[in-house]
């Protein structure tokens, strides 16, 4: 998909996010959360930085700060040395800077976001997947924590933790 496609895609994407949280009707919120795992999927597992950093308001400098500090996962792709941004996670803060911009924020909407999220920098600082691992389901709690807690644990608790 063009670069152009792709943020026509985003936009929308990140316009269907913000349109379930608006109504109140469930059968039209199942069509459009259908409709946005339908267009999300066209993005693939990443999107180049200069258009996440123009869905979210910011520089791409800015933005690079963001994903340093370990806030935003970045996704490299075979065979190139750029990186883009989880799509994963730049909806749900693509959807909360929108609201921001509707309710009238007009500075630090990126840091505000984040905050609403509850997403607070990683102490291991820069997380970088590669594509074929972002196209993967994962579980809901920060790489951190997974880490601390297979460190305080044993193989053999491991296996018992498995087993149940």
């Amino acid at each position: 998909m063009r670069r152009e496609e792709t943020g026509r895609v985003l936009g929308a994407v990140v316009g269907l996010r913000v349109a379930v949280r608006e109504t109140t009707d469930a059968n039209l919120r199942g069509t459009l959360r259908r409709l946005e795992r339908e267009l999300a999927s066209l993005l693939g597992p990443s999107v180049p930085k200069r258009l996440a950093a123009g869905a979210l308001g910011v520089s791409v400098v800015a933005l690079d700060r963001w994903i340093d500090r370990g806030r935003l996962p970045a996704v490299t792709e075979p065979g190139s040395s750029r990186l883009g941004v989880e799509t994963r996670s730049l909806l749900p803060l693509a959807e909360e800077v929108e609201l921001l911009d509707r309710g009238g924020v007009r500075r630090e909407r990126l840091s505000r976001a984040f905050d609403r999220l509850g997403w607070s920098d990683d102490p291991d600082g820069r997380y970088v997947l590669r594509a074929e691992v972002a196209a993967l389901p994962r579980p809901n709690t920060p790489r951190h924590e997974l880490r601390h807690e297979f460190i305080a644990t044993t193989p053999e608790e491991r296996v018992q933790l498995l087993a149940q």
